[in-house]
Formats: C-alpha cells, structure tokens, sequence
C-alpha cells in the first residue's frame, strides 16, 4: 500500500494487502507469520489515516485474522520462589510478583529515588528502544505512577544491593536466566 496513492486506494486492495501481510515472516528465528495482533496494531494506523483523508472509503466488510488468546498457566508461587530464592533474580522476580511492577517499572527503581523509608515509589521507567535502554520520568499509564510499602523481606534485598541503581542487569539478561533456572527445575517456560 505504501506505493499507491490514497486516492486508488478501495476496500479490495485493503483485504489483499492485510491477507498478504498476514503471511509475511516476522523478525524471528523459525519464520512464523506476523501474529494476529500485530496485523490488528498495523491495520489500526492504516484506518486512522483512511479515516481522516478517506472518508468515502466502507471498511465495514474488511476482515482481520482473529488474535487468539493465550492460556498461560503460572506456576505455583511455592514452586517459583523456591527456584528464584538466593538467586540473582530473585528481587526483581518478587518485586514483579509481590508489588505488581512491571519490567520498565522495576529497571527505573533506584534507591536515591524510589526508596523513601519503608515506601518505594515509581518515579521513572526504563524502556527498551533500538538505541538501548531508555529512561522515562513517567510511566505512560497515570495509574501506574504510585508508591507501595516495602515488604520486609524486599527491604533486606535492596539494602543489600550495591550501587543505586536496585536491578542493575538488562531485561534480557533476567529473562533468560529465569528460562535458565526453569529448566533446571523442569519446569515449562
């Protein structure tokens, strides 16, 4: 689509552009087809152009590939923390779990900003972009920005967390060592 002109554009070469991109190979190792989802976040950005500049058009009839949703089943918590417990994964695991703070939230924690007594509070976030890690002074949703009483347990993990920057690796580097110690335990990723 990107070579046609707005004004030829007509709800034909929509549905044989989106099932052509429903084929097309995502940036991964085995080659699958982009995700549903993804197609569902591209088709968004081409309606908001369509609508503004051609209002003539009726999308009503183009069909999307359905997003099937995945069951994902958690392991135990029991189970989880026996596997992180004295590793070096083990804060960022139970700051995720135990106060629901996301990857971004948990890369912006720093003890000179977040830690005030027995509180933690989100002040910024860490995003990852093609230039490397980010850091952002807000979180994209309002909701997210808030403060938290710090488990005891948590506590003792910060204070012994040298530097100030509380989890100083990358998200990659903690995501595949919890893939890491999942196949150590047997468990599924």
């Amino acid at each position: 689509l990107w070579d046609i002109p707005l004004k030829d554009i007509n709800a034909d070469l929509l549905q044989d552009a989106i099932i052509a991109e429903a084929q097309r190979p995502a940036n991964n190792r085995d080659r699958k087809p982009i995700s549903a989802k993804r197609l569902k976040n591209e088709w968004g950005l081409v309606t908001a152009v369509l609508h503004k500049y051609r209002k003539d058009l009726d999308l009503d009839d183009i069909r999307l590939p359905t997003v099937t949703r995945r069951m994902v089943e958690l392991p135990p918590a029991r189970q989880v923390i026996e596997i992180i417990r004295g590793t070096e994964i083990e804060l960022p695991v139970l700051l995720a779990a135990w106060l629901s703070f996301t990857m971004s939230e948990i890369k912006g924690l720093t003890k000179s900003q977040s830690v005030n007594g027995d509180y933690l509070t989100i002040r910024s976030v860490v995003v990852n972009t093609s230039d490397g890690p980010y850091r952002k002074e807000l979180a994209k949703n309002e909701t997210r920005n808030r403060r938290h009483r710090i488990p005891v347990y948590i506590k003792e993990l910060i204070d012994r967390v040298p530097g100030d920057e509380i989890v100083p690796m990358s998200s990659s580097a903690l995501y595949h060592k919890w893939i890491r110690l999942q196949k150590k335990h047997s468990m599924d990723p």
